[in-house]
């Protein structure tokens, strides 16, 4: 069917206008692509560069928060400045790390997660803080303790649980980034096609009007041709880019990957560095308990040393300050423990040793503390105690664990220990008084024999007083300010007198006479015993001598204390001084007391016998007080032995003592001995030593002791004295 012109023409126009309308909204449509392509573009951009500052960013805070952790640790462990230095180099970066993480992404760090892990790294730094200063000032166990603390454990799981939330939401956020790009590609996509849609229904009426107008069509037919071309190319342009960018988005997602596996890795090494370092931290502490161990414990018998008693003590006291109930500090030595090493050998004492600390500890209660102090000195000390006279009950329960023999190398071995005492707060507040106290009671006893013996003041050789009279003992020595008096001994069957025993006195120019147990005694302590001998062996040969010449045949006895007889000088001192005053040495007597003898015998045995082969006479003083036996004392160079005063005084009351005293003088003369009585005071104590046989007596009924010039009055007008007739 042909068309009109009229018609045909507006064909045309509908054509032209179809075409007009078509081609706007191609250009319409093709700049929509252009600028949502160009928009996506940029927020891809933005989208991808922000992904990847914060997963670096995450990474980079996870590695230093690793670093700092592990150089704190170092640096209270080890001391170590550098490990310090190399916390103060990264913590200001991970600061940083952390501020430009907020700046990126805000909305996260609002939330509470965030909150808590920057608390958590607040209270984590005032920590390492805290540590680093100890570890200035150079006390790197309470740094150890800090870092290692359950606080800083607490602290830390804190901020790793608030680390790993907030990487969980920042990984959400990039995936809803990413879906976000998603979305508006396929929004583009859904656009692009709906033009398509659009511009295909145009070309479908410009079609049917050109099929009507082929001719008048023709041109405008051919140019849409071109378009829908050009719009496919675009579309496959499009597809390309989707492509690119999925490929991209598979690229970061790999990126993203493999820095989570060089971060568990480096986690991983960072966990290793810190097991190693807590095996290093183990064996110093083994090691440090070990040596601790060493210094407060006796590595023989595992009893407390010398330095974990004190310490005890030192707590003891702080706990009972002033006026608290009384507690007790024993120290004992055991008795010639030499010749057990000696003869047995050093691995039969120490096993000797073992025993005895068990038994010790077996014998007292478990509150209280039994140590070794080194050697063969034990010590005990009694956190609490009744009254001073529960300690004798003590004493007796060690006696009794020392009873028993010891059984070394199937030879049974006796144990005797000398045992001193000193109590708190009696004899002294604070444990270095109460140490010296005890050691000056037990060498007392030592030297004594007495067993046991509790601290006193006036038998202490290093209080005020007598480190003042032992200073100026010497200076007393060498001004003659010493004096001889004499007590005479008389013979009980003539009733004259056959000797005297001189006796030190000191005459002070500020304190006047100063008695011999005053100065004495701290002088055989402190070595001023030797040139004390000298004097009084050497003035009491000057007065024999004058004596002698006027006719007086008297001989004169002198004390030798126990450090005289050990010194292997004496024979030849006593030999020199006999040569310069010009005398016999059967002229002299030396008196020594049991005690004496028994601190070394056989060193003791072998001065006695030189001195005996010179002609020196010996006699055994203050006899029955000592612990020798008479057979141990008959192989002794001695020629009488002299009762203990403390026995005859009341033999006439109580019948014990007389038993004593005559076994004594019957025992003495079974033996060859003389027997010489000391503290006669009445009458009737002479007549019944006359009665049981003793040779010869000494005490105040006869005469004191007197100055030589009153002595030598007394020989002229004294019925005991040379002048008198002799009684029938």
């Amino acid at each position: 069917m042909m068309l009109s012109v009229e018609q045909l023409a507006k064909k045309s126009r509908v054509a032209i206008w179809s075409f007009a309308v078509a081609g706007i909204i191609t250009g319409v449509a093709l700049i929509g692509l252009v600028y949502s392509d160009y928009r996506n573009s940029l927020a891809d951009a933005v989208v991808r560069e922000q992904d990847i500052k914060i997963t670096e960013l995450r990474g980079l805070i996870l590695q230093l928060d690793e670093v700092l952790t592990m150089s704190a640790r170092m640096a209270a462990a080890t001391g170590d400045r550098q490990w310090e230095k190399r916390y103060r180099f990264f913590e200001p970066t991970l600061d940083a790390a952390i501020k430009e993480l907020k700046r990126i992404a805000p909305g996260v760090y609002t939330e509470h997660a965030v909150l808590e892990t920057d608390r958590a790294n607040a209270k984590l730094v005032d920590i390492e803080n805290r540590a680093f200063a100890l570890v200035d000032q150079n006390r790197l166990r309470e740094a150890q303790a800090v870092l290692f603390s359950e606080e800083y454990d607490t602290q830390k799981r804190l901020y790793s649980r608030g680390m790993e939330r907030l990487a969980t939401q920042l990984q959400n956020l990039a995936i809803a980034n990413l879906k976000f790009a998603h979305t508006q590609e396929v929004q583009s996509l859904a656009a692009a096609f709906f033009i398509f849609l659009l511009l295909t229904g145009g070309w479908v009426v410009v079609l049917r009007t050109m099929n009507q107008s082929q001719r008048a069509l023709l041109e405008t037919s051919i140019h849409l041709t071109q378009q829908t071309k050009e719009l496919a190319r675009l579309n496959a342009g499009l597809d390309r880019k989707v492509t690119e960018r999925t490929k991209d988005v598979d690229e970061s997602q790999i990126a993203a990957l493999n820095m989570m596996e060089d971060a568990v890795e480096a986690r991983a090494k960072t966990e290793q560095a810190y097991k190693e370092l807590l095996q290093e931290v183990d064996v110093r502490k083994q090691a440090e308990e070990t040596i601790q161990h060493m210094a407060y414990f006796d590595t023989l018998t595992e009893l407390p040393n010398r330095n974990g008693l004190y310490d005890r003590l030192l707590d003891a006291i702080r706990t009972n300050p002033g006026k608290g109930h009384p507690m007790g500090l024993i120290l004992m030595d055991l008795d010639r423990f030499k010749e057990v090493n000696d003869t047995l050998g050093h691995d039969c004492g120490d096993g000797l040793l073992k025993e005895v600390g068990r038994r010790l500890k077996e014998a007292l209660y478990e509150r209280d503390t039994v140590a070794r102090l080194g050697g063969d000195e034990f010590a005990v000390w009694l956190p609490r105690i009744a009254d001073s006279k529960h300690i004798d009950g003590v004493v007796e329960k060690i006696r009794a664990a020392l009873q028993s023999p010891f059984v070394i190398e199937n030879i049974p071995v006796m144990v005797e220990a000398s045992i001193g005492v000193a109590l708190y707060p009696e004899h002294g507040a604070d444990a270095e008084t109460l140490f010296r106290r005890a050691d000056v009671a037990m060498y007392q006893a030592k030297r004594s024999g007495m067993g046991h013996v509790v601290y006193s003041q006036k038998e202490d050789p290093y209080n005020p007083v007598r480190l003042a009279l032992m200073g100026s003992l010497g200076h007393a020595i060498e001004q003659d300010e010493l004096l001889l008096n004499y007590q005479p001994k008389i013979d009980l069957k003539s009733r004259r007198i056959i000797g005297v025993e001189g006796l030190v006195r000191w005459k002070h120019p500020q304190r006047g006479m100063i008695p011999p147990d005053q100065f004495v005694g701290p002088a055989e302590q402190t070595g001023l015993i030797h040139p004390l001998t000298q004097w009084v062996m050497a003035a009491g040969m000057r007065q024999c001598k004058a004596w002698r010449k006027s006719g007086a045949t008297l001989t004169v006895s002198v004390n030798l204390s126990a450090r005289n007889l050990l010194d292997d000088k004496l024979p030849a001192q006593i030999a020199g001084l006999l040569r310069a005053n010009g005398i016999s040495a059967d002229w002299m007597t030396f008196e020594i007391t049991e005690s004496a003898i028994m601190v070394d015998p056989a060193h003791a045995l072998d001065i006695l016998n030189k001195l005996h082969e010179m002609g020196i006479r010996f006699s055994i003083d203050d006899f029955g007080t000592g612990y020798s036996s008479l057979g141990y004392i008959r192989k002794l160079p001695v020629s009488e032995i002299k009762v203990d005063k403390s026995f005859v005084i009341h033999m006439t009351e109580n019948e014990g003592d007389a038993k004593i005293v005559r076994s004594t003088i019957d025992l003495a003369h079974n033996l060859g001995l003389e027997v010489v009585a000391e503290g006669v005071e009445t009458q009737k104590v002479l007549d019944r030593l006359t009665e049981m046989g003793c040779d010869a007596a000494q005490g105040y009924y006869m005469s004191k002791p007197l100055p030589a010039d009153e002595l030598t009055h007394w020989l002229k007008h004294s019925p005991w004295g040379l002048n008198y007739p002799q009684v029938a």
